[in-house]
């Protein structure tokens, strides 16, 4: 399987960084912003997750019909997946009717193909919410805080902040 994603978008913004980390200059926005997209792709990353809305194109090398197949980054929203397509390249690339791609969305998506697999499969579709939900927004803003606050220190005693580190341990279901 091969995964092509798109940009991850910082799902927090400058003025809850600043808020939490009690920045009232302007002169860090730059710093702020590039750790902002590190925390945000650090997360999305570890968790195989997609806060904001991006566009994923996934490979199957191998697939079977009607078994379903895991697609590897969620959560896949019902509006999104009617925007679900598939292809398979059996010398050229070959568009599968979506009549013939059962789609189930969510936090963990799957999609069956009920065509005859005669080639890799590629699909493309957008996972991820509208917006980052409020627990993380706020773990991510002290987690810029933590690693702007300990940037000068030369050895740290810990890597997250304790509010980053609780939301990366916890699994919590989104609904969408």
């Amino acid at each position: 399987m091969h995964i092509i994603r798109g940009e991850i978008k910082a799902a927090v913004s400058l003025d809850d960084i600043k808020a939490v980390g009690r920045v009232e200059h302007d002169e860090d926005d730059t710093m702020l912003a590039l750790l902002a997209a590190s925390v945000t792709s650090e997360y999305c990353q570890r968790l195989n997750v997609a806060l904001l809305p991006e566009t994923m194109v996934v490979t199957f090398d191998t697939w079977l019909c009607t078994v379903p197949l895991r697609l590897p980054i969620g959560p896949l929203s019902e509006a999104n997946a009617a925007s679900l397509t598939a292809s398979q390249t059996i010398g050229t690339i070959q568009a599968i009717a979506p009549t013939d791609l059962s789609v189930r969305h969510g936090e963990r998506p799957t999609l069956t193909v009920n065509a005859s697999p005669q080639g890799p499969l590629t699909v493309t579709y957008t996972a991820g919410l509208p917006a980052a939900p409020q627990y993380v927004r706020a773990a991510m803003a002290a987690q810029v805080a933590f690693r702007m606050d300990a940037q000068d220190v030369e050895t740290q005693s810990r890597r997250y902040a304790p509010a980053y580190a609780a939301a990366l341990n916890t699994r919590k279901r989104v609904s969408i």
